[in-house]
């Protein structure tokens, strides 16, 4: 009999599913499994000698080992995959019916720690990395000499006993003959339009910029923020101080690894790769400078436990820099600047992006367009009632002046600035906001992310939320359209041409419907076909022509 199938993996390791590992134990069908979340590797002892150990890998080398199990015969084979948000359902759906016999566990917290010792000798070397594997493009793992040692399917506890486990598989430069190496050299050498094309997709979790129900998008949702925060804080192996010194590389691999965690439309890749870099820009800035203030408070003790030394050492030398540090404190003197001496610019939304808040506000209220007087007051005014800065203040008292104003003015029911209830409709006010609150290199003050709706509250309502992107893909739609419909009046010339020549009569009917924009046709006046009337407009040029060549009797 298979091994139970741990299907419908869920974002995290479930009570049920420990349960469910727990059960394997008992039966003898795993002797032990240990998820150590601090260096992302999975321990699985699948008997009494035997280790195998697993890292947070990309979609391709989860087939590339089954491909290496089904070489070695291993009838009973277990992994734990660390990465979420990979389409697991169809995977696991994918690997049981090509592999049978195998279990695919998933666990993202650690639930008992891995020995030291156990650790260290399991550890993958430090250049066996997502890189390495794209270059090398051939058993980047090795994972063949795991099961050099024979059969393994009999996982129910007859090993020899020992608790030592093996040595760290040691690459192999010998080819391997097996069939499966056709695939696994194609999954491998995915490019990344194949891997946005590639099935099983559908499950993960989709981004939309409209934000049908069920859908997320980056400025709305801040579990896509933490996402592109986790992926770019597992894979940091360089010393990327700032995103001037980011290379493409890296974010081209993050790019691919936040790829398999959400799933969009291809027609807003662009649009989509756009926001993941903003995203992973402002993220890293935040992330470094965060790590910059914890060292400079307590010296190397701040370094997080999961950075490789030698990148840290790489941060610490960027910040002593001197013109590093030059640059840096000008910067913080530009943030600092207070020259109205009302104090500096900062707010109360934390991780939540003002989009986010709008978002929740409109759903409670059903307006469409977000106050943005109200978000003022709540991202600038602290829990008893003062705000944080004298220039937020200032803003709301002005606005909320005018508005009065605005109000006691009008009339509720011939103003059409004005709602059923006899105030400003939200979009009035806005634009009372827009042209009270100060610019700063284009941005208006106290709206945050929500500067494209601020710019439409000075014309009119508010615009699809289509950006250039989107209007360009639009357009070029339109204009392949018309271009069809332009070949396809072109063939009706040529129908029309054959009845002319087979039925008049039809012609004339045709001709007689036409009529009526370009004046009444004579009944009896023959029907005349397009060649015809080039045959008679020729003849017209060339008798101008001889006309033109004949000397005049004087």
């Amino acid at each position: 009999m298979p091994l139970p199938l741990l299907a419908k993996i869920v974002s995290y390791l479930t009570e049920d599913d420990v349960n469910a590992l727990k059960n394997l134990i008992k039966e003898g069908l795993v002797f032990k499994a240990v998820v150590y979340s601090e260096e992302t590797l999975c321990c699985v002892r699948l008997d009494r000698s035997r280790y195998f150990m697993w890292w947070s890998m990309p979609h391709s080398i989860y087939y590339h080992f089954f491909n290496k199990c089904l070489e070695a015969n291993n009838a009973h084979a277990l992994t734990a995959v660390l990465y979420k948000g990979i389409a697991y359902e169809n995977f696991v759906e994918e690997c049981y019916r090509h592999y049978k016999k195998t279990v695919v566990l998933r666990g993202t917290i650690a639930r008992e720690r891995i020995p030291r010792k156990f650790a260290r000798e399991l550890q993958m070397p430090s250049d066996n990395t997502y890189v390495r594997f794209r270059q090398q493009q051939r058993d980047p793992l090795h994972v063949n000499s795991l099961f050099s040692g024979g059969n393994i399917s009999g996982v129910q506890g007859s090993g020899s006993g020992s608790t030592v486990p093996p040595s760290p598989p040691t690459p192999t430069t010998q080819p391997s003959v097996n069939h499966s190496d056709v695939q696994a050299d194609r999954l491998n050498n995915l490019t990344l339009e194949e891997l946005l094309d590639s099935p099983g997709r559908a499950s993960l979790k989709r981004l939309d910029p409209k934000r049908p129900p069920g859908t997320l998008w980056f400025d709305d949702d801040s579990t896509v923020a933490a996402t592109v925060r986790s992926i770019f804080e597992r894979d940091f192996k360089e010393p990327h101080a700032n995103w001037s010194q980011t290379s493409k590389a890296p974010i081209d691999r993050w790019y691919e690894t936040f790829a398999q965690v959400y799933n969009w439309d291809r027609s807003i890749n662009k649009r989509v790769r756009v926001k993941f870099e903003a995203k992973l820009k402002s993220r890293m800035s935040d992330q470094v400078s965060r790590w910059k203030g914890n060292w400079k408070e307590k010296g190397d003790e701040a370094k997080p436990k999961w950075i490789d030394p030698d990148v840290w050492k790489g941060l610490v030398q960027f910040w002593q820099d001197p013109k590093s540090e030059k640059k840096s404190n000008n910067s913080r003197n530009a943030r600092y600047h207070d020259p109205d001496g009302k104090g500096i610019y900062k707010h109360r939304s934390g991780q939540t992006s003002y989009k986010a808040r709008a978002r929740k506000r409109c759903e409670k209220t059903g307006e469409t367009t977000p106050d943005f007087l109200e978000l003022l007051d709540e991202t600038h005014r602290k829990a008893d009632g003062t705000f944080i800065d004298g220039k937020s203040e200032e803003i709301y008292k002005q606005v909320t002046s005018r508005i009065e104003e605005e109000e006691s003015h009008m009339c509720s029911m011939d103003n059409p600035e004005s709602t059923g209830s006899g105030g400003l409709s939200v979009h009035a006010k806005n634009k009372i906001f827009t042209e009270v609150a100060p610019r700063k290199k284009e941005r208006i003050y106290g709206v945050g992310s929500l500067q494209f709706e601020a710019s439409s509250a000075h014309s009119g309502p508010m615009l699809p939320s289509d950006d250039s992107l989107i209007l360009s893909q639009k357009l070029a739609a339109a204009e392949a359209c018309t271009q069809s419909q332009a070949e396809r009046i072109n063939s009706f010339d040529i129908l029309f041409d054959y009845l002319a020549e087979k039925d008049s009569a039809l012609v004339a009917i045709l001709r007689r419907g036409s009529s009526t924009q370009t004046g009444q046709a004579n009944p009896n006046e023959p029907p005349v076909s397009n060649r015809q009337k080039k045959e008679r407009k020729d003849a017209k040029l060339t008798g101008k022509q001889s006309t033109k060549g004949t000397p005049t009797a004087s």
